[in-house]
């Protein structure tokens, strides 16, 4: 394990919007996430316009080196504020925890206090339960009942520790920043569909404390709180 890097800068010194509606979902998070502790030095890299309905955001870096590109958002998408969080905390993961330019999520033991919140809350344990069954009964619009094939690769992708790490960062940042779109934006993604299968993407709140604590503890071991 490498030695912990000590915070070094505000995050919105780092990371530049192409565009002014761009900047507009990204500054309130950035300025949420600066109130909230510093990071470590980060290259500087773009914000940018990219995605869709399906894939709203993404971090980019060049796998051979590791050196990072951009962070892509959909401005338009259901929850740009909440997948903006999500793709800052894959870019500072990736760029100031461990080794630079790679993923330590799994082996890093400063993370695990994170990760053990997140897979022993009711969210994670009921995706587990989707990932042991192939099929699940819907109460269709005629007052019939079908079953429907449970999309097992999706529910993989949820319960990875990175990915969880990332969902429990962007739930974190709303929930310390009170930011009243980011909590209309997680009340959005946790509406349960009426004749779907619902895959649970965020944590309700009061199962997230244990969540919120175990991003405390790490901040402040990381010498990285305000």
């Amino acid at each position: 394990m490498a030695n912990i890097r000590p915070a070094d800068s505000d995050l919105s010194k780092l990371l530049k919007a192409e565009s002014k509606t761009l900047q507009r979902v990204i500054s309130p998070v950035l300025s949420h996430i600066d109130a909230i502790h510093r990071v470590p030095a980060l290259p500087s890299i773009p914000v940018v316009r990219e995605g869709s309905e399906l894939k709203p955001g993404a971090y980019e870096y060049i796998k051979s080196s590791g050196r990072p590109v951009k962070i892509g958002v959909q401005p338009n998408s259901l929850t740009p504020r909440l997948t903006f969080a999500h793709e800052v905390w894959h870019f500072i993961e990736h760029q100031g925890i461990g080794t630079i330019g790679a993923y330590e999520t799994e082996t890093d033991p400063r993370l695990r206090p994170i990760l053990a919140a997140a897979r022993s809350s009711d969210t994670a344990r009921y995706l587990k339960m989707l990932q042991r069954r192939q099929r699940w009964p819907l109460d269709l619009a005629d007052g019939s009942r079908a079953n429907k094939d449970i999309d097992r690769r999706y529910v993989e992708y949820l319960l990875q520790g990175r990915e969880l790490l990332a969902r429990g960062y962007a739930q974190y940042v709303a929930s310390k920043s009170g930011d009243p779109v980011m909590a209309d934006e997680l009340a959005r993604i946790r509406r349960r569909p009426a004749r779907s299968i619902y895959y649970p993407e965020q944590w309700d709140d009061d199962e997230f404390g244990a969540i919120a604590a175990a991003f405390d503890r790490v901040i402040l071991e990381f010498g990285w709180q305000k």
